[in-house]
């Protein structure tokens, strides 16, 4: 997980995309929230280039956070696959049963465990794939956010002369030199009620 302040959100989604291709790695999913003021862009990344992609992402904009986590699977890979090798010889054995079988209710009932066996190996292989596609490629997850702007406001010129002459940068007219006003047409003063 990396927190990355950019100037601009969306030109940063696309250099993350281009990125992600010069090191072969995959874009998984991008998520914009507001007007682009943030984002989340998931990559993943093949685990030779983990480093040196993480070296990268300085060139889209300032690393404010960073958190690596790491999962080891090589035990649960390890007994998933001693798993399906036990179940690829029940298999066998109840394919080897089925051709000695003779009776149909016994025909029937191997032909379920063959059903819930294979199943069962078709759920082990998935898993499997799935392991080793997180062992070969690394998810990084990339939030992007829009750097705050320091804006400044224009001020609008006064008709009144006074009111112009004032410095905008301070908060009240007491500060200020003593200065004269008359009250420009239409108007009136209630400075004497």
């Amino acid at each position: 997980d990396c927190s990355i302040t950019v100037k601009s959100v969306s030109d940063s989604i696309r250099a993350v995309e281009l990125l992600a291709k010069d090191f072969g790695a995959k874009l998984e999913q991008s998520q914009s929230q507001g007007k682009y003021n943030s984002a989340t862009v998931t990559v993943r990344v093949p685990v030779a280039r983990f480093d040196e992609f993480l070296k990268a992402l300085p060139k889209i904009g300032l690393v404010t956070g960073k958190n690596i986590t790491a999962t080891n699977v090589s035990d649960e890979y390890r007994d998933l696959s001693s798993r399906l090798e036990s179940a690829v010889k029940v298999r066998e054995r109840l394919n080897a049963l089925l051709k000695k079988e003779i009776s149909v209710a016994g025909r029937i009932a191997i032909l379920k465990e063959i059903d819930r066996i294979n199943s069962k190996i078709a759920a082990v292989k998935a898993r499997l794939d799935y392991l080793k596609n997180l062992a070969d490629l690394s998810t990084v997850r990339i939030s992007l956010y829009a750097e705050r702007t320091d804006s400044t406001h224009g001020y609008i010129r006064s008709p009144f002369g006074w009111i112009s002459s004032l410095d905008p940068k301070s908060r009240s007219v007491r500060t200020e030199a003593s200065f004269e006003a008359a009250a420009p047409q239409g108007y009136f003063s209630l400075e004497k009620d």
